[in-house]
């Protein structure tokens, strides 16, 4: 009776009014939830100089459909002219003054974050955008290990319940780490890192009681500086709740 007591009071009430997910540890800091379409005004009001940006290929109507093209310093906050152009500067060294919105600040020094996406191009896109060089980064639900193999990080490491998923994914990217295994069941076989990014898709319709209880596991077994989540269902509720 006693266990089972523990239990109820480890897993979230999915009977209750809508509840985002925090550490159970009473020590452990709490996240900040956003969806992934108000990052930038939530943490970047202004682009301050020597922030880390990735830049937008200046085709395409809409930010989500233009391809990612490098990352960059801002050389100075200034914003100049009608087109609302920034400086910033390559690693290489080579500067340029680029439109606002062909900038993608970086979560870089942030930590306590969880960015909701619905779709995959979002979830993928803020994958990459939040992920540092310095960053060790774990995908739960990596499938064929797309999102995974398409971070910039000191370490990659995708994580999926389907035998043939990992197979495939294995194959196509040997550069990264996979693994077949069920977060909600097993004893994953890796040791994690820090700082670590953690980014998870198990399945972008998957019910909402799942996407918490995973996202449980992941804060109290890891409590990543920024976790990245696929799901409509949750993103939908932050809509109506208008939180994030």
């Amino acid at each position: 009776q006693q266990q089972q007591q523990q239990q109820q009071q480890q897993e979230p009430d999915d009977s209750s009014p809508f509840v985002l997910p925090q550490p159970q540890q009473a020590d452990a800091d709490r996240y900040v939830y956003c969806r992934h379409e108000n990052v930038q005004t939530a943490h970047f009001p202004k682009l301050e100089a020597g922030a880390l940006v990735w830049v937008l290929q200046s085709k395409g109507k809409h930010t989500s459909s233009r391809h990612m093209y490098s990352r960059a310093r801002v050389e100075t906050g200034e914003v100049v002219g009608k087109e609302q152009r920034v400086m910033i500067r390559y690693s290489k060294g080579a500067t340029y003054r680029v439109r606002r919105t062909n900038l993608l600040p970086v979560l870089e020094h942030q930590s306590n974050i969880v960015v909701v996406a619905s779709e995959t191009v979002d979830y993928r896109r803020c994958s990459i955008v939040h992920t540092c060089d310095d960053d060790h980064f774990l995908e739960i639900g990596c499938d064929f290990g797309i999102t995974t193999n398409s971070v910039l990080a000191k370490t990659r490491i995708g994580v999926d319940k389907a035998e043939k998923s990992i197979e495939i994914a294995k194959e196509r990217y040997p550069d990264c780490e996979f693994h077949l295994a069920d977060i909600f069941s097993d004893d994953l076989p890796f040791e994690l890192q820090t700082p670590l990014v953690v980014a998870m898709d198990i399945n972008g319709n998957r019910e909402l009681p799942a996407v918490r209880r995973c996202l449980q596991i992941i804060m109290d077994k890891w409590h990543p500086r920024i976790i990245v989540v696929k799901s409509r269902t949750m993103y939908a509720q932050m809509l109506a709740n208008k939180l994030g």
